[in-house]
């Protein structure tokens, strides 16, 4: 993979996709349209070579490797927000924070 291409969105949509398990709510969740978070998920897909989310029925499930990389993922990414808004001169809101958790 190289790392120089990837896409930081990206990131936060694996983010919401993963914490939702449900591409709409996720596509809510980080102020994205339903189709644009369906293309961030096919884009990740490729790029990690997992489904992430299969449809079971009427819903969506992680994968294994999907449900392995979720508790690393969401302790990584607020790390990232506030490492770049910090460079930025914005720093990392708390509220939005609170927000991630359920």
């Amino acid at each position: 993979m190289n790392l120089a291409a990837l896409d930081l969105n990206l990131l936060v949509a694996l983010d919401a996709l993963l914490l939702e398990a449900n591409v709409s709510r996720a596509a809510m969740r980080i102020g994205l349209s339903q189709p644009a978070a369906s293309h961030a998920l096919q884009r990740l897909r490729d790029m990690l070579g997992d489904p992430l989310l299969v449809r079971v029925g009427a819903r969506m499930e992680l994968t294994p490797r999907a449900q392995a990389a979720a508790p690393r993922q969401l302790e990584g990414v607020p790390v990232v927000l506030v490492e770049v808004g910090e460079i930025r001169g914005m720093p990392f809101c708390s509220k939005q924070a609170a927000r991630r958790k359920r």
